[in-house]
């Protein structure tokens, strides 16, 4: 039986992110590399997603949450990709004024298998993104 940490590291190895296993869960950040951002014409340096994975039930299934960080064109087919593969979109919110570019935020609820979640992620952001996650 594999631990919980070598699991965290695991899909954070898939999402090319960094995971940390902290309160039963695996908390994954991946890095929005291809954005500089500003808020009131300040560097904003806290440009990543963040996917919490929690702990497996009897079927393997897990509670996933994600807050995705995303430029405002890219919202339309963020939300039509998660869509389309069954993940549920629960909120889309700005959390600045005065940002520039434009930042919004997506927030996703999902209870499936973790390895798919993370392969499913990685090909949704790959698209969206344009660069390899």
């Amino acid at each position: 039986m594999e631990s919980a940490n070598t699991t965290c590291d695991f899909l954070a190895k898939i999402l090319n992110g960094k995971g940390i296993f902290q309160n039963g869960n695996c908390i994954v950040t991946i890095d929005r590399n291809n954005i500089s951002a500003t808020i009131g014409n300040q560097p904003f340096h806290t440009l990543n997603h963040v996917i919490n994975f929690g702990t497996p039930d009897e079927n393997g299934n897990s509670l996933i949450t994600c807050e995705l960080l995303l430029l405002e064109s890219e919202v339309p087919n963020m939300v039509a990709l998660l869509s389309k593969s069954g993940i549920i979109v629960s909120a889309v919110q700005s959390h600045w004024i005065l940002d520039n570019p434009r930042l919004m935020y997506i927030y996703t609820i999902s209870v499936t298998n973790r390895v798919d979640f993370a392969n499913i992620m990685v090909r949704i952001l790959n698209i969206i993104t344009g660069s390899p996650v």
